[in-house]
């Protein structure tokens, strides 16, 4: 995936900035973006922004951009970011997206188009993009999505003996996971951590919640629930 990123990238030259709509299906899509910034060379710049830390407004975005830049402005315009963007080639990333719903329109439409040539916007989340970024006129044919499915068994086991796990332990660990790169992780550890865990049954994913919650107190679970229905917990 992250070659095709870097080769759609390269073959681009027809908008100001290409948007690559990465489909975080699965848990994965923020560490494939990451190692995507990590394996940038000079002069290739990354820049990072997480929507869950982002204002969902014009002006929210502005000024996270405007930090992760670097500039001395505490609310930068428009021109300004794409000044200080236009100093070198530049990976912009925007994690987590789905958070940022309220700024697709206006991202598609005011942002992103005033961005320089040597820019390329990365939005990886967990929605599919909006039609709009396949029929809004300027856009047609210069989107393109990412999905990420779950691991192959083959790939999910080969992972799990890299982590060290033997063969019954990777056995139990993708029964539980079922190829979601993160799940797959977390059992890695919790068999690392506790062997003896390997020898119950692993909780199947649609059960998790439930057998989680299922340990808590009602005090709890009753905070969780409350927690759960706000955007942004502080």
């Amino acid at each position: 995936a992250c070659r095709a990123i870097r080769c759609s990238w390269s073959q681009s030259s027809r908008f100001p900035s290409t948007v690559i709509s990465e489909l975080g299906v699965v848990i994965g899509k923020s560490h494939l973006v990451r190692r995507l910034l990590d394996r940038l060379r000079p002069p290739l710049c990354g820049v990072y922004l997480d929507g869950r830390d982002v204002e969902p407004t014009p002006r929210g975005l502005r000024r996270a951009l405007g930090r992760a830049l670097g500039l001395s402005q505490a609310e930068p315009d428009v021109a300004a970011l794409a000044r200080a963007l236009a100093r070198q080639p530049a990976v912009l990333v925007i994690d987590t997206y789905e958070a940022l719903g309220l700024l697709d329109a206006w991202l598609r439409t005011q942002f992103l188009p005033v961005l320089p040539a040597t820019t390329l916007t990365v939005l990886a989340g967990r929605d599919r993009p909006a039609i709009a970024w396949h029929t809004t006129a300027g856009w047609q044919g210069l989107v393109a999505e990412f999905p990420l499915a779950a691991l192959s068994e083959h790939d999910a086991d080969h992972l799990l003996r890299l982590r060290g796990l033997d063969e019954r332990q990777a056995r139990w660990a993708g029964e539980f996971a079922h190829g979601h790169p993160l799940a797959l992780e977390l059992a890695a550890a919790a068999a690392r951590a506790d062997p003896p865990c390997t020898a119950a049954a692993p909780v199947a994913p649609v059960g998790l919640l439930e057998a989680l919650l299922g340990r808590l107190s009602p005090q709890t679970v009753t905070t969780v629930e409350a927690a759960s229905t706000v955007r942004r917990i502080t």
